[in-house]
């Protein structure tokens, strides 16, 4: 396993633990129950700021390697791929449910994982800047 892979892997941990933790301590807060008003704001919300905060963290990682596709992809399936398997534990673990969140709000986080894994992957594969070979 390369550094850059290490680094990636250990950059999708870090992300993990910090929005568990948000989500885990203020869950019942950021995440509206389900048939309310606010779940479309909620999920779209989700989706954007997984996709912008995942482009800010390429960039960086960019910086420190290269530009290119492959780096890009490398660092969006790591990060993507271990919050994935971290989530699907985490709720295994809790029989199939967020923990601490209210049953009312289950759903609609499920929602907003899916889109904001989406766009965690989709913020990583935007270059740092432009490239003229792709």
């Amino acid at each position: 396993m390369t550094t850059r892979t290490i680094k990636a892997l250990a950059t999708g941990v870090a992300v993990w633990v910090a929005a568990t933790a948000l989500l885990i301590v203020l869950g019942d807060t950021l995440v509206p129950a389900a048939g309310t008003l606010p779940v479309p704001l909620f999920v779209v919300a989700a989706a954007v700021a997984a996709c912008v905060g995942a482009w800010q963290l390429s960039i960086l990682f960019q910086r420190a390697h290269d530009t290119t596709l492959t780096t890009r992809l490398l660092f969006g399936v790591c990060v993507t791929g271990i919050g994935l398997l971290l989530d699907g534990i985490l709720i295994g673990a809790f029989g199939a449910h967020y923990p601490r969140l209210d049953q009312a709000r289950q759903g609609v986080l499920s929602t907003g994982l899916y889109v904001a894994y989406a766009g965690l992957l989709a913020g990583a594969l935007i270059p740092a800047q432009r490239s003229h070979t792709e």
